[in-house]
């Protein structure tokens, strides 16, 4: 298994580490994205796309002077299905992002590992199998054009894949690609209830996103408002942190949550 770059270095003063902070577009997924970035670039320098509903109009990145990840979409799609025109439809759609990810120098794309439908838990082996030679595929197309996915932690649902470290692992032995890393869900981990055991992945996490919750139900809360132990974050310090929250006052209000927690370690947010 290949390890995930370590893409997002620290900063270079003996004293201060810069620590990179980033926002994901949910934060205002009923607005445009023109919308999104004239809000948010006042205070984060990092935007993590949902590059589906009202954020695909990609062309305005352009006009800002910030750096992009990208999230595959995934609403209504799953690698793994049996049925071979949503697979096919799925497929299309992520090789299509990734493409884009190229044009627009994002730093990593996020992607969801598939799914059980009623029929695949009658037939999980073909599902297995399905979801391997899908995630190889994607591969192929990330190294195609120099771009980095990273396979996302899945809370706690059932049909839902990638939930425990041991998956995640399986997953990435299974692609075997330097080009496939892991977007660890602080949030899923927290319902799952498995954050110290993902933290054994570390050196192939790619991206961190940052939520909270009572380790229930993925509500998306602002940093500081469940039972998620934030000090876990500064074990994360060097990777590229993405605030994934409901609404961009409970954005700001994780980054100040940020900024508090990590102020007492000399650590500068960026």
């Amino acid at each position: 298994m290949n390890a995930g770059p370590d893409t997002y270095g620290t900063g270079n003063s003996d004293s201060d580490i810069g620590v990179s902070v980033g926002v994901s577009s949910l934060c205002m997924l009923h607005a445009t994205l023109g919308t999104v970035l004239e809000r948010v670039t006042d205070t984060f320098s990092h935007i993590e796309v949902i590059c589906e509903g009202n954020h695909t109009d990609l062309e305005i990145l352009e006009s800002y002077n910030i750096t992009v990840s990208f999230h595959a979409p995934f609403s209504d799609l799953n690698i793994a299905s049996l049925n071979k025109a949503i697979l096919k439809e799925s497929l299309k759609q992520i090789s299509e992002n990734i493409e884009l990810a190229s044009i627009y120098n994002a730093e990593a794309v996020c992607i969801h590992p598939g799914h059980f439908s009623p029929l695949g838990l009658h037939f999980q082996e073909k599902v297995f199998s399905t979801r391997r030679e899908s995630l190889k595929k994607l591969a192929k197309k990330a190294e195609e054009c120099s771009v980095i996915l990273g396979i996302e932690n899945m809370p706690m649902f059932s049909i839902l894949f990638a939930r425990t470290p041991e998956e995640v692992k399986t997953i990435l032995c299974e692609v075997d690609s330097d080009c496939v890393g892991f977007t660890f869900d602080l949030g899923h981990a927290n319902i799952t209830g498995n954050v110290q055991q993902f933290l054994l992945l570390k050196e192939h996490i790619i991206t961190v996103h940052l939520h909270d919750n009572y380790g229930d139900e993925d509500t998306h809360l602002a940093l500081g408002e469940g039972t998620v132990n934030l000090d876990i974050i500064k074990e994360l310090a060097e990777k590229r942190l993405v605030i994934e929250v409901n609404t961009f006052p409970d954005a700001v209000k994780s980054l100040y949550c940020l900024k508090t927690l990590f102020s007492s370690s000399n650590l500068l947010l960026r």
